[in-house]
């Protein structure tokens, strides 16, 4: 589908409006684009999946006027009002003015991510729904004259809804009745009184099919009701993953409220080890960061879920299961933002930052959604319980120090959290007999995880990401004094990764003087101009093999960095990417280089970053 095909309209008169509300409204918009964005994407979430809708109506609540919620208050049962406007003054107090940017007047062009465009084209498929919007551009003006009545005339943009209820789907409508039950019987009898008296509803040829059309009453309005088939579909296939999209933004409007000055103060008071005790669960010691850590960012999520979590809780240590749920949700939500704004700018990538983090799960592709989750769960935060207890018990002295074996997991690797294990609540005792840590023989191991030192200061350092108003992710992932703490406090303290790394910078700070071009290639290109400079992958290799030389008694367990020397030319040469790909993957993330793609060969070029 072609840019053009899923560019829109706006026209002057809808501009106007829209510049008037994002002028008058100070906290939530920063130039006209954003709302339109806000505005089609909540308004496909109504038709298609209406947890998420109402999550974002939910946060838009504190930036609405006194006169909005009076309205919105009118339409729903006081008790499910109050739901969702819980410590409102709170959150209202805590809103910042951001600068509004007007733009010259006459109509604009606004491009559809590819995303969104589907599912607005799956929607105006529908039999009933295709009678009410025939285009995507007449569905996105109605999105756009809804908001604008909502921030103008709020007490008739209640009308736009009634007009179009009896467009929309049965089984939507059971999300929304099961989401609002008390609210949803008095507005659902709203809708048909108001589409009775105005004649705006559906037309019917004759009674015949009105009795014949599933859903429907006999005045031709939904009669929403709890039919065992709509509810079985909507328990297995829809309020699964909408719950859990439910979960992940409370997670993330908890995880962005509790960051702030008494949270910081409280948890840099708490005991926090320097480095983890002698029976804290050890890591492997790998010389290399693991190509399955692609990035920080997520490392960084995890680490400020954990700070706060420890202070909610007034705990040095906190659930290990638990703390793993709440890094995914927050995480997940993080990455949906990000993606969004990715796809609908459409970032290539070499642009992209959201790498590392998990796939939505508002998408469609379950298995992709439940392996993302894993992967991000197994790497960014740490290996499953059960899968560490499989560990302990096996005898393979090579996964083990002292009798404990390894725990898995980015967190533990880089030395930015501890992970305590007992068994039968006691912890594991020196066996003299054994020389090493054993555990009781009977009982259930109990995981719990908390900060080191080096963990607590990564998260006293401000990200803006972590402002749900933020719009960081558009620039860069961290600021200099967070890339500098990565690049001296867990790059600088892995043996052979930092190594690489200083050669890697070295050999494109001598290319910006010797290549034709000023920039770096992993490998010679076919088509060598004969001045291209160092290649990577050859400076790379060079250090490595210098470093197998000298560590030949650990072949067994570092599998993975002497496998460049493997006999097989294509094994050799995909752990050579692998293990550079995921370098200069981090080292773009925190701003040390620049990454391009060369437009004619699609050859890889790198350049040093100035700050």
């Amino acid at each position: 589908m072609s840019v053009d095909a899923r560019t829109i309209t706006i026209d002057d008169w809808r501009l106007s409006k829209i510049e008037e509300i994002g002028f008058e409204t100070k906290t939530r918009f920063t130039k006209w684009e954003e709302f339109v964005n806000e505005t089609i994407g909540m308004y496909l979430n109504w038709w298609t999946n209406p947890i998420r809708a109402s999550s974002q109506f939910i946060e838009m609540i504190p930036h609405m006027t006194n006169e909005m919620r009076k309205n919105i208050k009118a339409m729903m049962h006081d008790d499910e009002f109050d739901e969702i406007t819980v410590n409102l003054q709170e959150k209202i107090d805590k809103l910042t003015d951001l600068p509004y940017y007007v733009d010259a007047p006459g109509d604009k062009r606004f491009e559809i991510d590819s995303t969104r465009f589907d599912g607005i084209q799956d929607v105006i498929k529908q039999d009933k729904t295709k009678a009410k919007f025939p285009s995507v551009q007449i569905f996105c003006n109605y999105a756009l004259d809804y908001f604008i009545e909502l921030w103008k005339k709020p007490k008739k943009a209640r009308e736009k809804i009634f007009e179009v209820w009896p467009y929309m789907s049965t089984s939507i409508k059971n999300q929304w009745k099961i989401k609002y039950p008390k609210s949803f019987t008095d507005f659902n009898k709203l809708a048909a009184d108001w589409n009775k008296e105005t004649d705006a509803g559906i037309k019917h040829d004759n009674d015949e099919e009105v009795k014949n059309e599933v859903g429907y009453d006999k005045d031709g309005f939904d009669s929403v009701g709890y039919d065992d088939e709509i509810i079985n579909d909507y328990e297995s296939n829809i309020k699964k993953p909408n719950e859990n999209s439910e979960n992940s933004y409370q997670a993330y409007i908890r995880f962005c409220e509790q960051r702030n000055k008494q949270t910081i103060e409280k948890i840099k008071k708490m005991d926090i080890p320097n480095e983890p005790s002698e029976i804290s669960l050890p890591h492997d010691h790998h010389p290399l960061i693991s190509s399955f850590y692609s990035r920080f960012f997520p490392i960084k999520i995890a680490v400020a879920v954990l700070a706060q979590l420890m202070v909610e809780r007034n705990e040095r240590t906190v659930k290990y299961d638990d703390f793993r749920k709440e890094a995914y949700d927050v995480a997940v939500y993080i990455s949906n933002k990000i993606r969004e704004y990715e796809e609908r700018h459409g970032k290539k990538r070499n642009q992209k930052k959201s790498a590392g983090l998990p796939y939505p799960i508002t998408g469609s592709d379950a298995t992709k959604i439940a392996s993302s989750k894993e992967r991000f769960r197994e790497h960014f935060v740490g290996m499953k319980e059960e899968s560490w207890a499989k560990r302990q018990e096996k005898s393979d002295e090579n996964k083990k120090d002292k009798g404990i074996a390894h725990f898995d997991g980015a967190l533990n690797a880089m030395g930015l959290a501890y992970v305590e294990v007992t068994k039968n609540k006691q912890p594991p005792r020196w066996n003299k007999d054994l020389n090493e840590f054993t555990f009781e023989k009977e009982g259930k191991y109990d995981f719990r995880i908390g900060l080191t030192e080096k963990g607590l200061k990564l998260y006293l350092y401000e990200n803006e990401i972590f402002d749900k108003n933020s719009k960081g992710y558009q620039d860069k992932m961290f600021s200099d004094k967070e890339t500098d703490f990565i690049f001296d406090n867990i790059i600088g303290e892995i043996e052979l990764e930092n190594e690489l790394v200083k050669k890697i910078l070295e050999t494109i700070r001598k290319n910006t003087k010797t290549s034709f071009d000023k920039k770096t290639r992993t490998k010679k290109p076919k088509e060598s101009k004969g001045k291209d400079g160092a290649y990577l992958d050859e400076e790379i290799e060079t250090i490595i093999i210098s470093w197998i030389q000298k560590h030949k008694e650990d072949k067994e367990r570092y599998k993975n960095i002497f496998n460049i020397r493997d006999v097989d030319k294509a094994k050799s040469l995909k752990a050579l990417e692998t293990i550079r790909s995921a370098i200069m993957g981090r080292l773009v993330e925190i701003n040390k280089i620049n990454w391009e793609i060369e437009e004619k060969t699609s050859n890889t070029l790198y350049s040093l970053r100035e700050k």
